[in-house]
């Protein structure tokens, strides 16, 4: 009998493979593995002014920012520690961090610790408005005080006239650029509403407004509230109103309200949140039935402007950046119907025309 080294070495040649391609295999999952999980970072809008000796940081929108879960850097320098807002920690909507300086920064970096991580949430320069990363002229620095210092008057002074200048225009620019706008004259009498809308309470003198006794149910930081709408064979209502993260209220008939999970009796009327974080909807509405004269405008593309009788439907409603949601959602078919925010999906008879941020037609 004879051998044949050529198939020898096949044999060898194959075990190789394979044990090579086991090896990659392994390799390639314990890479995977070994990746840390990822981290939730904080949502910030900020801007930013100074004088030739302080850098006065806005805090714009977003969630309140907790000592060591996040850093600042000026120029890439880490500002340590970070000196307490006017109004102590956490650092909320409206408050600001006084940063002495002796240069003025060219780029400011806020960085989540979350989780053991660095993440950038927020990066700009004096007078530049987060959010959208809008340019803006800084005003006239306030006049300095006794020591070089700006007295509390004159520092609330230039930020008034600072946002009247500039943030009225931003606002209405980004809202334009993000949102839907829906009105039609009657709602139709084929309309319906369903869903939920869930968010966690984030500070104190919040409450919901119940048809039955006690009526008023204050809520407590960390609070979740979860209001289902719809889910009755009469016409329901839905009211919502939001900006800037606070302020929110909240109601309709036919509502079934949980907090924490646990089923509040009555519908709710009325609600106050002066905070909230992670936001969550499945809430759906439309509009059918009626020949009346409707607008559907998305991100400042005038979809629809006249009398028809199309069906629509916005699925998963949401604020519209910055931070803004008006439902007008009335019980009578007769009524007006309104809303101003932003939906992950919205539907004209029955066919999908934007999608997660995506204009799916040409107006």
């Amino acid at each position: 009998m004879m051998y044949r080294s050529s198939a020898v070495s096949e044999v060898i040649g194959s075990i190789l493979l394979i044990s090579l391609v086991v090896l990659a295999v392994a390799v390639i999952g314990a890479g995977f593995l070994s990746q840390p999980p990822p981290v939730q970072t904080q949502d910030l809008n900020v801007i930013a002014s100074n004088t030739t000796t302080t850098l006065y940081i806005y805090h714009d929108g977003g969630d309140p920012m907790v000592p060591g879960e996040f850093a600042l850097l000026l120029d890439g320098n880490p500002v340590d520690p970070i000196p307490a807002p006017s109004g102590g920690w956490p650092w909320e909507i409206g408050e600001v961090l006084e940063i002495p300086i002796t240069t003025t920064p060219q780029r400011i970096q806020i960085i989540s610790l979350r989780g053991g991580q660095q993440n950038l949430i927020r990066e700009i320069s004096i007078g530049q408005v987060t959010g959208g990363g809008v340019p803006i002229t800084p005003g006239t620095p306030p006049t300095l005080g006794p020591g070089g210092q700006c007295t509390q008057e004159e520092l609330d002074e230039y930020a008034e006239e600072y946002l009247e200048d500039n943030y009225v225009e931003y606002f209405s620019e980004k809202l334009d650029e993000d949102a839907i706008y829906f009105t039609r004259i009657r709602l139709g009498n084929k309309a319906s509403i369903s869903g939920f809308v869930n968010l966690t309470i984030n500070n104190t003198n919040s409450y919901i407004i119940r048809d039955v006794a006690p009526t008023r149910v204050n809520l407590t930081s960390g609070d979740r509230l979860s209001i289902k709408f719809g889910g009755h064979p009469n016409q329901a209502s839905a009211y919502l109103f939001s900006v800037g993260n606070k302020g929110w209220s909240i109601s309709g008939d036919y509502t079934t309200i949980y907090r924490n999970d646990v089923l509040l009796s009555g519908d709710l009327k009325e609600s106050w949140i002066t905070q909230y974080t992670d936001y969550e909807s499945s809430l759906v509405f439309t509009s059918d039935g009626t020949n009346q004269f409707t607008r559907l405008i998305i991100k400042n593309q005038t979809i629809d402007e006249g009398v028809n009788n199309l069906k629509y439907e916005f699925i998963n409603l949401k604020p519209a950046e910055p931070t803004l949601i008006i439902l007008d959602y009335p019980n009578d078919q007769n009524d007006f119907i309104r809303f101003i925010g932003q939906a992950n999906i919205v539907k004209r008879d029955g066919v999908t025309i934007y999608e997660n941020g995506e204009l799916l037609i040409t107006p």
